[in-house]
């Protein structure tokens, strides 16, 4: 590297939308937001070199990049679980990361934190997806005792660590800062919501959205965003809204994104509804996610629990009333009745009658837009460097 960058950003993403979940989206937001400034190390879903340091180029803007691994763009569940691969690759790749000669790293993922180790003479900012025990959010089953003991093992690792950023509901994070006080006091733990591009979402004509995708300009749409597996609620979503089609025949319910069960949703809408009533794009783009948000006429989120939710931000910011079961960030994002709903139930018949009474309330762009104003990546850059001053 000719230049030394602010600090490296150690993911497993390809920082181009891959995999579809928060956390690659979080990395494309800080892209943004440190245009040719920092570093990336992840991994590679094309055909270049891994194992050393080269460059990627990404929204025309070329960055240092080092690649753990190759991996196909694939939205099955892999037979070794990802963090295992992840830890395995980075405890591997590290020492040549390292010899860059940056001490500066920002983390997201509790395994890379494993792979590090200890984390002398480095700047670590590390940043919870979401303060749930890590393990409860996996897409394989381990007993709770199993993640009690890797929360905490990652806390004693993080206890060195110089920044500690929580995308979380507050309450959230007061109980994480009690299970964990032994190792990180909840006064060290910052509140950092997760943040939306200003560039690409905002109010547009439904009409016009409509019309790029080839959609129908009269239907009721219902759109929702994000990796489809089993903790996004996709299962109760279906349910819902096969009672939404029993009030709006033609209406349509577009998952936008692709992921380990998209064969049973599609599966599971086919003996519901009719065809077409249910459309999976697969993988996309952020700046056609932003599209499709725009043409909806309501955002759904049904998930069992998130951090800070992207895909809500996304929504609000273009201007869309959202309906969410009650997960964290939800409370402070959505103004019950005024711009979307809020389902404290699990119940389909709840989430279908938040999901008509959504749709009837019209044009609620300013309320959406005002609940999310502050959560742009115009201000991130400034806003973590007044947090970690190595990077100022």
């Amino acid at each position: 590297m000719t230049n030394a960058p602010l600090f490296i950003f150690l993911e497993a993403t390809d920082f181009q939308g891959y995999p579809a979940g928060g956390q690659s989206t979080f990395a494309e937001r800080m892209v943004r937001a440190f245009p040719g400034e920092i570093a990336l190390a992840g991994i590679r879903c094309d055909s270049g070199p891994v194992g050393k340091w080269t460059t990627t180029t990404i929204a025309g803007i070329e960055y240092p990049f080092f690649a753990v691994r190759h991996e196909t763009r694939n939205s099955a569940k892999p037979l070794v679980p990802t963090r295992i691969r992840n830890l395995i690759d980075y405890r591997r790749a590290l020492p040549k990361i390292l010899a860059s000669g940056t001490r500066n790293l920002f983390v997201q993922a509790p395994e890379i934190i494993l792979a590090l180790s200890r984390l002398d003479n480095l700047s670590v900012c590390y940043r919870y997806p979401g303060v749930q025990p890590p393990l409860d959010r996996s897409r394989y089953r381990a007993p709770a005792s199993v993640g009690r003991a890797f929360e905490s093992l990652v806390a004693r690792i993080l206890k060195n660590a110089d920044v500690l950023l929580a995308t979380a509901d507050k309450s959230e994070i007061d109980s994480y800062g009690s299970r964990q006080s032994r190792y990180i006091s909840r006064e060290r733990l910052t509140w950092f919501p997760t943040r939306y591009d200003e560039k690409l979402f905002y109010p547009r004509n439904k009409r016009q959205a409509r019309e790029k995708l080839g959609l129908d300009i009269d239907r009721p749409i219902f759109v929702s965003t994000g990796r489809i597996n089993r903790r996004k609620g996709w299962d109760l979503l279906l349910d819902a809204f096969a009672i939404v089609v029993n009030h709006f025949p033609t209406s349509q319910l577009i998952f936008v994104g692709d992921g380990e069960d998209r064969q049973p949703l599609e599966s599971k809408a086919g003996q519901l509804m009719q065809r077409g009533n249910v459309v999976v794009t697969g993988h996309m783009p952020q700046e056609q996610v932003a599209i499709y948000d725009a043409a909806s006429d309501v955002f759904v989120n049904a998930s069992h629990f998130e951090g800070w939710p992207n895909s809500i931000v996304e929504a609000l910011a273009s201007g869309r009333a959202v309906v969410s079961t009650d997960v964290s960030g939800a409370r402070q994002m959505i103004n019950d009745g005024v711009n979307g709903r809020l389902v404290t139930s699990r119940s389909p018949t709840a989430l279908a009658q938040a999901l008509i009474d959504a749709f009837n309330m019209g044009d609620v762009s300013e309320m959406a837009t005002s609940a999310v104003s502050k959560y742009g990546i115009s201000t991130l850059r400034s806003e973590l460097a007044d947090l970690w001053p190595s990077i100022r």
